[in-house]
Order: structure tokens, then sequence, then C-alpha cells
């Protein structure tokens, strides 16, 4: 009977680790490289963009792997005065198995929220105010010379993507 127990106990865990195994293999190769890129500190300059509405003179990010290191969480914060503010924006990247897709989620101050997919160096999202108003923007980002460089797009209804802002990041740790 103890070997018996024995035998189903090992039969479970191989079950498990070969599930856990094809669960791993799923996940986009290119994400779990983004990941590893991401980790860091980031810092960039806000010089072109600084004015009334916009006082930072820097905005700083914060990426960190998540669980397991299958997914990323991250801050965004800014420079006021040379000193680094409260968060402005909590992101969460992570991948779906069942949808078997990547998702960004980014919660901001106020209650604005975020969320879309995200493919290689895009990230499609449609933000909900806390009102119930929404809209869609959208990143492209790309890896060069140790330095992380994005733009942010408005999304119009008919999917029609008009530029915003450009930051180039310099990884600070």
């Amino acid at each position: 009977m103890r070997k018996i127990v024995l035998i189903c106990l090992f039969g479970l865990f191989t079950i498990s680790l070969l599930a856990q195994q094809n669960q791993t293999a799923a996940i986009p190769q290119w994400f779990l490289e983004a990941i590893e890129e991401m980790v860091g500190e980031w810092k960039t300059s806000n010089a072109k963009y600084q004015g009334k509405d916009d006082p930072y003179e820097a905005f700083g990010m914060f990426w960190e792997k998540g669980v397991d290191g299958k997914s990323m969480k991250g801050t965004l914060y800014g420079f006021y005065d040379g000193k680094k503010t409260v968060p402005i924006w909590e992101f969460r990247s992570y991948w779906h198995p069942a949808d078997k897709k990547v998702y960004a989620l980014q919660f901001g101050f106020g209650g604005l929220f975020g969320s879309g997919e995200m493919l290689p160096g895009t990230i499609d999202q449609t933000f909900f105010n806390p009102d119930g108003s929404f809209f869609r923007a959208g990143h492209k980002s790309e890896m060069k010379n140790n330095q992380h460089i994005t733009a942010s797009f408005n999304i119009d209804e008919n999917g029609e993507w008009t530029p915003r802002r450009n930051y180039t990041w310099d990884k600070v740790k």
C-alpha cells in the first residue's frame, strides 16, 4: 500500500512539473528578455515638456521582477526641485496563459486605470477615468545603446496613432 501511495505521489509530482514547464514554454521569449532588460532604475529629462501643467524637471522609473521572474512591476515618479516625488504611476506586465497574450496594466494617481496588450516594442491600452469616461493611448519603445527610448501616442476612434512625447531613459541602477 505504501508503495502505491509513493508511486501516486511521484506521478502527481511529475505531472505538476510537466504542467509548469509547458506553462513556462508558452511565455514568449521576447517578454522574458524585456523583463531582464527593464529591471532596475531609469531616469530621463523632462525639460522639453516642463511647464505650468507639467512641473517635473525629470522622471524616473523603477522596475523589478514579479513572482517567479515571469512578470514585472514598476513605478514612475517625477523629480521636482531635485527631489523624487511620490509615484505617479504603478505598472504591471504579465503573461496571461488562457489568452496567450502579454498584458500591461497601469494605475495612476487619482484613480486613472489603463489596460491593454503588450507586443514586442508596442503597448496599446484603454484608459478609464473614475467617472467612467475612457480613451486609448499607445507606447512604442526600443532598447538602443543601453538606453530605453520611448514614444507615447493618442489613439483615436479610427485606430490612428498621433505622437505625443518622446523620452530617452538612462539606466542609473
